[in-house]
């Protein structure tokens, strides 16, 4: 019974982990912002500008399809948690998204 307690908060604190560390109210508006911040670097001029818009204006929308579209199989908000940690172990990820678009 212990295990099972131990597995369940383990989970539970996976898939909150990204909604704390963004300070986002879902896990798909967490996603959105790590992957703006990814994608649209400082250095890159109004690229910035392209950020702050993309992360403030859609709150998860844009990161809820595109959990969608890489895993249908998984409810949104499950899939925009596995995308998030997919950008945690490989960071030009989201370069490469925007590449191939």
């Amino acid at each position: 019974m212990k295990w099972l307690i131990a597995l369940v908060l383990i989970l539970g604190a996976l898939f909150f982990y990204p909604q704390f560390n963004e300070s986002a109210s879902t896990a798909c508006a967490a996603t959105e912002k790590r992957f703006a911040r990814s994608a649209f670097e400082p250095q890159e001029g109004s690229s910035l500008l392209g950020a702050l818009i993309v992360s403030g204006v859609s709150n998860g929308t844009l990161a809820s399809e595109f959990a969608k579209n890489q895993y249908p199989n998984l409810p949104a908000s499950l899939g925009c948690v596995v995308v998030y940690y997919h950008m945690m172990v490989d960071p030009d990820m989201p370069k490469r998204v925007m590449k191939d678009r």
